[in-house]
């Protein structure tokens, strides 16, 4: 066992960490301070609709969370915790933001130590150039245009904390070899690992790469590799028995508590050319995505066919990738070859499991354009971004350590540029392509409460206004918010809300509406609604009278 370390050593660990989390902290808020939450998109305008609700509903949905498993997603933790905290933030808007800035520093710090970590795989590497390779590739990830896409969606808390976790998953096993107390970390990772099925469906992904490096470790050691680890073999077999166990009763829940899905309209069919089309597009697309090209390559599913022969090349150089590392160290182990190898096994099992829970989901409920969403959603390319990262990690620290150093530099001078790109961005271009012309969903809130009290005072039926340009789906109109709706606007339940459908309002009948609802005509063009222009015209002339 190594000896303790002195007492200074650790104090400046610890002061490491401290600037680390300050400068993630300035990164972050610096970048996205103009972030617009979107608390009422898609399933989290569900969590507030429902978090309004009378209390029977609230039971039932809460229930839900245990007795159903939505697109293989059995997460009745995580659903709870978000749902309570949607309860106790409700609709203030600083609550959330400051919830997902904090989620953004805390991924930054996890991937700075990630990347940190995996230089112990190189020879003689300094403290200076692992920070500079550390720093540099973190802010390429970090400040992209797609992170404001990723922060600003609360219900991304699943994706951000899955990835927290795969990244201290894969710090770990780099450091394992290492670590003083082998025992207490190989434990501590199995339970990291199960933890994630509590998190996200891709949990599993996690369980299966974990499981994968401590078989590659007891099978290692008993053909003369990985020396470390030879008086931990038992501690291997017991944390991977348990993590099997646990992670298969959480799966057999997966499946026999998956909800039944109709049965969708689509003209394709998912194939081995589209599970290696996408093995080999994801790299470009994670490419695109740091240079802020994700929506410039046009996509279908016989593009992502076609690509086959890339993804099956590519799948074949990681096998012999990872071939040749457990060979080095059948060869001759040590720590660094042995973190190599590891970090190698886990990342590409990962990978690989990951694009075949996308071929099981997209075999049970095919869909075209589900199936382009994963080149090209944030809740995708992030955490695919974690699992090429370690194999790209594993390629680069096998060049020389003079070039290596030059790689540092590079790696800072693109980190450097990429923060000031995004803060061009965010000041230059966010403004004139954001959603809801930049409004953010509290002000749209807002204007619906206004519209609802002028509507009220002028005895007449609030507009049911679609709200699909805000929430990201087409059934989704005022009245389904009327339970937030009645909260905000302290409506008691024996008062009933009258409503009249917006396609039912003739032009006579919307010009009255806006005459007597001055805020309806501003949010109809946030929200891009189809106006005719005579009641345009109508409208300008009465503004002009009063």
């Amino acid at each position: 066992m190594a000896e303790r370390q002195p007492h200074w050593v650790r104090r400046r660990r610890w002061l490491q960490i401290g600037l680390l989390v300050l400068a993630s902290f300035v990164v972050i808020f610096v970048s996205y301070k103009q972030l617009n939450v979107e608390l009422l998109r898609a399933e989290s305008g569900f969590f507030q609709m429902v978090a309004h609700s009378p209390r029977e509903t609230q039971a039932n949905f809460f229930r839900s969370f245990w007795t159903t498993s939505s697109h293989g997603h059995y997460t009745p933790l995580a659903f709870s915790a978000e749902f309570f905290f949607t309860k106790w933030a409700g609709m203030r808007g600083s609550w959330w933001r400051n919830r997902q800035l904090a989620l953004g520093v805390c991924m930054t710090v996890a991937l700075f130590l990630f990347v940190r970590a995996a230089p112990l795989i190189a020879e003689k590497v300094t403290p200076i150039v692992a920070w500079a390779v550390a720093g540099g590739a973190t802010m390429l990830i970090i400040e992209q245009p797609v992170m404001r896409e990723f922060l600003q969606w609360p219900f991304h808390v699943f994706q951000f904390v899955w990835m927290i976790l795969a990244l201290a998953l894969a710090t770990a096993l780099t450091r394992l070899p290492a670590a003083r107390h082998k025992d207490k970390s190989i434990y501590m990772i199995a339970a990291c690992a199960y933890a994630s099925m509590h998190v996200l469906g891709l949990g599993l992904a996690l369980v299966v790469a974990t499981l994968a490096v401590f078989l590659t470790i007891i099978l290692g050691t008993r053909i003369g590799g990985f020396d470390s680890f030879r008086s931990h073999t038992k501690a291997l077999a017991i944390a991977s028995v348990a993590l099997l166990a646990l992670a298969g009763a959480h799966t057999a829940c997966m499946f026999a508590l998956a909800e039944q899905q109709p049965n969708a309209e689509t003209g394709y069919s998912f194939t081995w050319r589209h599970f290696f089309g996408l093995m080999g597009l994801f790299p470009c697309s994670i490419l695109l995505n740091i240079f802020g090209k994700r929506d410039g390559l046009k996509l279908t599913a016989e593009l992502i066919s076609s690509a086959w022969p890339v993804g099956l090349v590519l799948t074949a150089a990681i096998f012999v990738f990872g071939y040749f590392s457990f060979r080095r160290v059948r060869a001759g182990s040590s720590e660094r070859r042995d973190s190599g190898a590891l970090l190698a096994v886990f990342s590409a099992v990962l990978l690989l499991s990951m694009l075949i829970m996308i071929a099981k989901r997209e075999s049970d409920e095919p869909s075209e354009r589900a199936l382009c969403d994963y080149l090209k959603g944030a809740r995708y390319v992030y955490p695919f971004t974690a699992a090429w990262l370690g194999l790209a990690l594993c390629a680069i620290l096998r060049v020389p350590v003079l070039k290596l150093k030059i790689l540092g530099v590079a790696f800072l001078i693109f980190g450097f540029a990429a923060l000031g790109a995004d803060l061009e961005y965010a000041s230059e271009v966010w403004p004139r392509v954001a959603p809801l012309h930049g409004a953010s969903n509290l002000e749209i809130w807002r204007y619906v409460l206004q519209i609802a009290r002028e509507a009220r005072a002028a005895d007449l039926p609030i507009p049911n206004i679609p709200l699909q340009r805000m929430t990201g789906f087409a059934f989704i109109d005022v009245k389904f918010f009327e339970p937030l709706l009645r909260d905000d606007l302290h409506i008691s339940a024996s008062n009933q809300c009258h409503f009249i459908e917006w396609d039912q309002c003739n032009d006579e009948r919307r010009t009255e509406y806006f005459a007597k609802c001055p805020s309806l005509l501003q949010l109809a063009r946030l929200l891009d609604l189809k106006l005719e222009m005579r009641t345009t015209k109508d409208i300008n002339s009465d503004s002009g009278s009063l």
